[in-house]
């Protein structure tokens, strides 16, 4: 099978799956994901990914996880690449992003909320 088919059948069934199409959303999947810090991000325009796929990442992490390292944030107007690829992403989006891993590698200053270039905190956990 070809990535692109394997992607469509994803997207067909709605959750990540294996080359012989198991689900791999489970519990015991879900649980290797511990103390992993994830930044959830999408732009709200996404057609490819509907942003509601990040809140439903997010919020089943949060839930399993009580100290789990979380965040989440949607760029307005973004779609699919424009977040990597807009004309200022370099000034709204890489600066959470830069935020987010200093945040979780322990090199942003204790106390000091993550904002992104507009002052606009982060949804942290």
């Amino acid at each position: 099978m070809t990535s692109l088919a394997h992607l469509v059948q994803m997207g067909q069934k709605g959750y990540v799956m294996n080359n012989e199409f198991d689900n791999l959303v489970t519990d015991v999947n879900i649980a290797r994901l511990k103390g992993i810090p994830i930044l959830f991000f999408s732009g709200t325009e996404n057609v490819v990914y509907s942003p509601e796929s990040t809140t439903i990442s997010y919020s089943k992490l949060t839930s399993f996880f009580s100290d789990g390292k979380y965040d989440r944030v949607q760029f307005p107007g973004r779609g699919h690449l424009d977040c990597w690829m807009g004309a200022t992403s370099d000034e709204d989006v890489y600066p959470v992003v830069l935020a987010h891993a200093e945040k979780v590698t322990f090199k942003a200053s204790k106390g000091k909320a993550a904002t992104d270039s507009t002052g606009a905190g982060l949804v942290e956990n």
